[in-house]
């Protein structure tokens, strides 16, 4: 119950995030890159269509890193990765999506 005006609040379950990321390596060397989910709130999983591809992550402890996806990106090279997730019951958000060197 939303605890000013006594109405229902269902939270964001229901709601469908659709994230564009821009990975880019500016770079005279490839480098590799992970996405990975970081559950800060408690336990989490959820289920992530991630550049067309379906990815389930089961249940996973708070402050434990899950890896979503990898890339290899060439010298000078530029990538869009589209993302699409939403909350599953039982989870604990917000979670954290980590995008960081390999």
């Amino acid at each position: 119950m939303e605890a000013r005006t006594g109405e229902p609040n269902p939270g964001n379950y229901g709601v469908l995030y659709k994230i564009r990321l821009e990975l880019t390596n500016p770079g005279y060397d490839e480098k590799a890159v992970r996405i990975s989910l970081f559950p800060t709130a408690g336990v989490a999983r959820g289920a992530f269509v991630i550049d067309g591809k379906r990815v389930n992550v089961p249940i996973t402890p708070p402050y434990e890193e899950v890896v979503l996806a990898s890339y290899r990106l060439p010298s000078g090279s530029r990538r869009i990765v589209e993302i699409l997730t939403t909350p599953e019951g039982g989870s604990y958000y917000p979670v954290n999506l980590i995008v960081k060197p390999e």
